[in-house]
């Protein structure tokens, strides 16, 4: 090997005692060999372009998350439809009752309407709920409601009830409600719990928004520890959705994302023009 028109003779050819000297000297050397200059920074500037690359994937990733938040009542939904069940009689089948909205059971049995105050009860906007209970040919009630939106909405609510304490039942057995919301592939965006307060009335408000469009919507009567409720069906009145809220913001890239990125393409540029510069003056 050759630096300019120096040859190089092995150290340990000419009797040196310590080989690793040699290493040293031939590391020293190669670099600064101006032939390999260019293959150095090469290396570098693919470096730098394998970084960027995770880089983006991962800010990719992160702002692909959807996020999910809580909504407190129904004014927090501006521009809303709102279906209440009322004008309909008792025990009719809802499942695909109404036109762009559907309605289903785990268990694929109906999910019917109710005249709640008929039977001493109060809701939100009386008379009609919507319910899992046992209907003329269902024995069993069901602790899960799955709904279906034929066009995606960013925020859902419902008015919820029926979760008072009986002494039949573990009073822990309903003791808060989840409402899950999921995009049009189904995959889960998030979900949003409450508190029952234990009394027969339809009188609380869930509702979940996201910056995801979102299908299908399930509510789940869950017990203190988690687990569907065994002696609870769902019951709930004035649905109420919005395609996207002004107030639903969508997640802009942070400003420290923004530095990164440019910092990275800064370098970038500055490893490409070293490299073409040490080229044309190597050859």
């Amino acid at each position: 090997m050759f630096s300019g028109n120096t040859p190089i003779v092995p150290l340990a050819a000419r009797g040196h005692p310590d080989g690793a000297v040699e290493v040293r000297a031939l590391q020293r050397i190669m670099n600064g060999c101006e032939l390999c200059r260019p293959w150095r920074i090469m290396i570098r500037s693919l470096a730098v372009r394998s970084l960027l690359a995770l880089w983006l994937c991962a800010v990719a990733a992160s702002q692909g998350k959807a996020a999910v938040f809580q909504l407190n009542s129904p004014g927090d939904i501006t521009g809303a439809t709102n279906i209440d069940f009322d004008g309909y009689s008792n025990l009719t089948a809802a499942n695909n009752l109404i036109p762009g909205i559907s309605f289903s059971r785990d268990d694929g049995q109906s999910v019917f309407i109710y005249n709640w105050t008929a039977i001493g009860r109060s809701t939100i906007s009386p008379d009609n709920v919507l319910g899992t209970l046992a209907g003329p040919s269902e024995s069993t009630w069901s602790s899960q409601l799955n709904v279906f939106l034929d066009v995606p909405v960013y925020e859902f609510g419902a008015y919820f009830g029926n979760d008072q304490t009986l002494r039949t039942f573990p009073p822990t057995d309903f003791f808060r409600m989840r409402l899950s919301a999921y995009d049009p592939l189904g995959q889960c965006l998030g979900s949003v719990d409450l508190m029952a307060n234990h009394n027969t009335a339809v009188d609380q408000f869930i509702g979940i928004g996201s910056d995801s469009p979102i299908s299908r919507l399930r509510f789940e009567n869950l017990s203190a520890s988690g687990a569907a409720s065994k002696y609870y069906c769902v019951t709930v009145d004035n649905l109420t959705f919005a395609p996207r809220n002004s107030s639903s913001s969508v997640p802009e890239p942070s400003l420290s994302a923004l530095l990164g990125l440019g910092l990275l393409v800064h370098v970038l540029l500055q490893s490409q023009r070293v490299f073409q510069n040490t080229a044309r003056g190597s050859a």
